[in-house]
C-alpha cells in the first residue's frame, strides 16, 4: 500500500517575516550609507518605494505562476526570454553576490583588526587581500560538510552578531543625543533632501538598492503561505517598515557619532562603539562587540557560500555547464562549483582589493559593482514579467500585483524605471570619493562590469547543446492570435505550436 503524501505545513505570516528579513539585513553596508547624512533617511525611503516593493510584488506573482514556482529568476527569464537569458539572469545573481562576498569580507577583517588590535590588516592591501582570501576559503571547505554547520553558525551568529550589537549601538546612541554630546549631521528638511542637480550625489543611491536586494530570493516561499492574496501583502508591509527602520536606525547612529569624511567604510560600526564608550570608560567593550560583529558577519558569508550556487548548479544539471560540475559530494554539496567559486572571489579580492589600495575605495567599489551587477539582472525581471503577463495572461496566479489593471503595469513600470536610472547615475563616481581616485573607481567598475556581462553569453555558447536553442525557437516568434498561432518574423509563414509543453 502506498503511503499518502504528507501535507506541507503553511508558513504564517511571522514565519515568512523572519524568513526573508535574515536575507536583507545588511550591517556591513550601514557605515557606506551613513556616509550621506540625514539624506540617507530620503535614499532608504526612495529605495523602499520604488525599487523594494514592485521587486517583491513582481517576484511573488511570478513565482506563484503554474508551472513557475521553481527556479526562481531562471525560469522566470527562461520562459519569457529564451535559455540563454534565463542563463544570463541567474549567473548575474551568482556574480554579484562573489563580489558582494568582498564588503561583508572586508567587514570581517575591519571588525578582527579592532578585536585584535592590528589596524595594519585593515588598512595594508596586501594584508588584507590575503586576510580575505583565508577566511573566504576556510568557510569553504568547512562548507564541504553541508549546510548543518553553517545553519548553526547563522543562528548563533544572527543573534550574537547582529541584534545585541545593533540594539547596543541604538541604545547608546540614544543616550549620546539625550546628554547633549556633538551630532554630527544637520537635522533639517534642508539636508533631507540631496542635491538633485549634482549626480555625484546620486550615484550612492545605487548603494541603497543593496540594503533591500534579494527579495526575489525569498518569493517562492509565497506558494507556502497560507491565503497568500491576503498574507503576503501584511507580511511585504511589516517586512517594509522593519528593514526601513532597521536601516536607518543602524546607519543614523553611525552617522550621528562619526563625521561623514571620518567614517571607515569597512569598520565604521566600530568606530561608532569606540567613541560611544570611551565616554563611559569603557573603550574595552569594542574589542568584545568587534569580535561579536565578526561572528555576525562570518554567519553571514557562511549561509551565502553554498546558497546562490543553487541556480548555476540547476544549469549544469540541464547541460548549460559542463556535466561534471553538477557532481556532488556525500553530503549532496556541489564541491567542484563552490571551489570555483572560491577561486572567483580570491580573483576579486586581488583585483579590488590592491586596485582600491585597500581602502574606503575598495569597499565602494565592491559594493557599486555588487549592485551593478544586480541591477542588470533586475532588468531582465521586469521585463520578463510584462512579457509573461502579455503571452500567457491565463496562467493562474496566487497572487497578482495588486491595483487593478493600472497597479499591474505602473507598478513594475516604477522599479524598471528605478533600475535603468540607477545603472545610468552609476557611471558618475560617488561624491565619497576623492577626485584623485575617480580614475581608479571608474577603470575597476566598468571593466569588471564589462567581463561579467560578456562571460555568460561566451559560456553558453560554448557549452550549451543544441537542443537548448531549438526549444526557445519559438520565443522568437511573433504573436498572430490566442490560439497559439504564431508567425515566424523571418519565414513571413503562420504555424501551430504547443506552448504548454514549454510552461513546465
Amino acid at each position: 500500500m502506498s503511503k499518502l503524501p504528507i501535507k506541507q505545513k503553511k508558513i504564517t505570516i511571522f514565519g515568512f517575516f523572519s524568513l526573508t528579513a535574515s536575507m536583507i539585513l545588511t550591517v556591513y553596508s550601514y557605515p557606506v550609507l551613513a556616509a550621506s547624512g540625514f539624506s540617507l533617511i530620503f535614499f532608504l525611503l526612495a529605495a523602499a518605494l520604488l525599487f523594494f516593493i514592485p521587486t517583491a510584488l513582481v517576484s511573488a506573482e511570478l513565482a506563484t505562476g503554474e508551472g513557475w514556482e521553481v527556479g526562481g529568476v531562471y525560469k522566470w527569464c527562461s520562459v519569457a526570454l529564451g535559455k540563454r537569458w534565463g542563463f544570463f539572469a541567474i549567473f548575474l545573481q551568482w556574480a554579484q553576490i562573489t563580489v558582494g562576498f568582498l564588503a561583508m569580507l572586508y567587514f570581517i577583517v575591519g571588525s578582527l583588526s579592532y578585536a585584535f588590535d592590528l589596524p595594519s590588516l585593515n588598512s595594508n592591501p596586501a594584508y588584507k587581500t590575503l586576510m580575505v582570501i583565508i577566511i573566504f576559503w576556510l568557510l569553504t571547505i568547512v562548507n564541504f560538510k553541508g549546510a548543518a554547520f553553517s545553519s548553526k553558525l547563522a543562528s548563533y551568529g544572527v543573534i550574537l552578531g547582529v541584534v545585541v550589537p545593533m540594539v547596543t549601538l541604538v541604545i547608546l546612541v540614544l543616550l549620546y543625543v539625550i546628554t547633549g554630546h556633538n551630532i554630527n549631521i544637520t537635522l533639517s528638511w534642508r539636508s533631507f533632501f540631496p542635491d538633485f542637480t549634482d549626480p555625484n550625489a546620486l550615484t550612492i543611491f545605487i548603494t541603497f538598492i543593496l540594503a533591500y536586494a534579494g527579495i526575489e530570493a525569498s518569493a517562492v516561499h509565497v506558494n507556502e503561505m497560507q491565503n497568500p492574496k491576503k498574507s503576503y501583502p501584511v507580511a511585504l508591509a511589516l517586512l517594509s517598515v522593519f528593514a526601513i527602520l532597521v536601516a536607518i536606525l543602524g546607519s543614523l547612529s553611525i552617522a550621528i557619532v562619526i563625521p561623514g569624511q571620518s567614517i571607515n567604510m569597512s569598520s565604521g560600526v566600530l568606530q561608532s562603539f569606540e567613541v560611544l564608550l570611551t565616554i563611559y570608560h569603557l573603550t574595552w567593550l569594542t574589542y568584545i562587540f568587534a569580535f561579536l560583529l565578526a561572528i555576525g558577519a562570518l554567519a553571514e558569508v557562511s549561509s551565502w557560500i553554498i546558497g546562490p550556487i543553487e541556480g548555476i548548479y540547476a544549469a549544469a544539471k540541464e547541460n548549460i555547464l559542463p556535466k561534471a560540475l553538477s557532481k556532488t559530494n556525500k553530503n549532496e554539496v556541489p564541491v567542484r562549483l563552490i571551489t570555483i567559486q572560491a577561486v572567483i572571489v580570491s580573483g576579486w579580492a586581488f583585483v579590488i582589493t590592491l586596485g582600491g589600495g585597500g581602502s574606503n575605495l575598495s569597499f565602494i567599489i565592491a559594493m557599486a559593482l555588487a549592485v551593478l551587477i544586480y541591477l542588470a539582472m533586475y532588468t531582465l525581471l521586469f521585463v520578463s514579467y510584462f512579457i509573461l503577463k502579455w503571452r500567457y495572461a491565463e496562467v493562474k496566479r496566487s497572487f497578482i500585483v495588486p491595483g487593478g489593471k493600472i497597479g499591474r503595469n505602473l507598478i513594475p513600470l516604477i522599479g524598471l524605471v528605478t533600475v535603468i536610472l540607477a545603472i545610468y547615475i552609476s557611471i558618475y563616481p560617488p561624491s565619497q570619493i576623492a577626485a584623485e581616485s575617480s580614475i581608479a573607481y571608474e577603470a575597476i567598475l566598468f571593466s569588471s562590469f564589462i567581463i561579467v556581462m560578456i562571460l555568460p553569453h561566451i559560456i553558453y555558447s560554448l557549452t550549451a547543446p543544441k537542443h537548448t536553442k531549438d526549444k526557445a525557437l519559438w520565443l522568437h516568434c511573433f504573436p498572430f492570435n490566442k490560439h497559439h498561432r504564431w508567425i515566424h518574423l523571418r519565414g513571413r509563414g503562420a504555424f501551430q505550436i504547443n506552448l504548454h509543453k514549454f510552461k513546465k
